[in-house]
């Protein structure tokens, strides 16, 4: 027995499209078909030539019913966070001349030295 190509089995389901009367289901020879053509073809081909769909083919026992994943999919990750690094307050000073003085973190009581004779 010589395996049915794909081109063949869509060549008989539009010969059949061709035909049929409204209504009327795919004939059995077709679904026949169909099964030989799914071990050599990959699926997609298969349903896009012969216009079928996935749910088609289930529920002629032609493909296997979606299974759950094998692997458990884990209900929550835990990711280990690192605390962002501290700010450092910044003063910034700027004269009327256009000269600035930029400090990172300023002691609290240098500040005031620093302003009243920067700014002088």
């Amino acid at each position: 027995m010589t395996a049915i190509t794909l081109d063949e089995v869509e060549q008989r389901f539009t010969q059949w499209r061709l035909t049929r009367k409204a209504g009327d289901k795919i004939p059995k020879p077709l679904w026949d078909l169909v099964q030989q053509v799914l071990p050599h073809y990959k699926l997609t081909p298969i349903i896009r030539r012969l216009h079928l769909s996935t749910s088609q083919l289930r529920q002629r026992g032609l493909l296997a019913k979606a299974d759950k994943p094998t692997s458990p999919i884990p209900a929550f990750v835990t990711l280990a966070l690192q605390p962002p690094p501290a700010t450092q307050p910044c003063l910034v000073l700027e004269r009327h001349d256009g000269v600035k003085l930029s400090l990172i973190a300023p002691s609290m009581e240098h500040t005031h030295l620093l302003i009243t004779t920067f700014l002088a």
